[in-house]
């Protein structure tokens, strides 16, 4: 400890903050929801022409160089924000998946944080016989080798977090060739989430085998500690998607990604919201929903579609806009729930 704040995960009260995480998960009893301090939201920031290609000999080499950094934060800023954890996303955080299927990520310049995910070389064709790109496997793992290795026990690593079956297929294409695919033909296009879900399984595991468990359990990160492995996966494009279509083409692979590990959080928006029916259906999935300004269902809609999900048994972490922070304070019940600000 240092001047009060938890400079590591062996800092007292540690104990009492993962217990009051495990109760959210079960859903017990809670005097308030989990709360941190408000988030920013990343803004997006377009990528013209060429750009630069993000390599995966970049991403470690980043990485490396970034270690004594994260040692500082921690010691600046402690493991602790609020009620949830400050955690080293996976190395680098570039979007994964949509690298290992072989995609091109593309920045404005060579020290950019922002990409731009080119469609798959090859197309339709290419995305039937997908394998895993060697060269950003190897680095992915060695990263959580070199960040287990310097962090594991000391600082919150989160596991896996990334583009769930439906974005991998919308990035992969590109969101107007998907959209158009599974209206034509939705039953030849089963076939391709199914082997990108398989893909994502494997990969989640072994990400997770790289991890040294933290009290029996597990971080990601938007902060969450889970007991047993965690993984969470995205859903944006489903906004593309008619409820009946996603149902049939990408909510069973949705399952099979939750009944791979031990608990799962699906990142979800309320532009989303008439999926919110189907994911219900996923026995423990907790749901992580951010309230977009703009949605095709009212803030006091999507607060009625929380309480439902809540009585169905799903935890939930609401990322809210501040204005709606005392409502879903008051008319929501804190057990199995966050509630988080964001601003943009």
């Amino acid at each position: 400890m240092i001047d009060g704040i938890a400079t590591s995960l062996d800092a007292p009260g540690i104990e009492g903050v993962i217990e009051r995480h495990r109760t959210f998960w079960q859903r017990g009893h809670a005097e308030r929801p989990l709360t941190a301090s408000p988030r920013r939201l990343a803004e997006e920031h377009p990528v013209a022409g060429e750009g630069h290609e993000l390599t995966p000999v970049a991403v470690l080499r980043g990485i490396r160089a970034g270690l004594d950094e994260l040692e500082q934060s921690y010691a600046r800023h402690g493991v602790l924000d609020g009620d949830l954890f400050r955690c080293i996303a996976p190395p680098g955080a570039p979007p994964w998946m949509p690298a290992l299927l072989g995609c091109r990520l593309l920045r404005a310049s060579p020290s950019s944080r922002h990409l731009r995910i080119e469609p798959l070389a090859g197309g339709w064709e290419a995305l039937q016989k997908v394998e895993l790109d060697v060269a950003w496997h190897e680095a992915l793992l060695e990263g959580m080798e070199l960040l287990a290795a310097r962090f594991g026990g000391r600082y919150p690593i989160a596991a896996w977090h990334e583009r769930g079956p439906v974005d991998m297929l919308a990035q992969a294409l590109g969101e107007g060739e998907m959209a158009l695919r599974v209206t034509d033909d939705p039953a030849e296009v089963r076939r391709v989430p199914e082997r990108l879900t398989g893909l994502w399984v494997e990969v989640g595991r072994e990400v997770l085998d790289r991890l040294p468990p933290f009290a029996g359990g597990t971080f990601q990160r938007y902060g969450l500690w889970a007991p047993g492995r965690l993984v969470a996966f995205t859903t944006d494009a489903s906004a593309l998607l008619s409820p009946g279509l996603y149902r049939e083409l990408f909510l069973p692979f949705d399952r099979q990604i939750a009944a791979a590990f031990d608990h799962v959080l699906i990142h979800t928006h309320s532009a989303s919201a008439q999926h919110y029916a189907a994911w219900a259906e996923i026995p423990g999935a907790a749901l992580h929903i951010t309230d977009d300004p703009v949605a095709p269902v009212s803030w006091q809609e999507l607060l009625r579609i929380c309480a439902r999900l809540q009585e169905t048994g799903h935890p939930l972490l609401l990322q809210v806009q501040e204005k709606h922070m005392q409502d879903a304070w008051e008319q929501l019940s804190p057990r199995g729930l966050i509630v988080r600000p964001y601003v943009s």
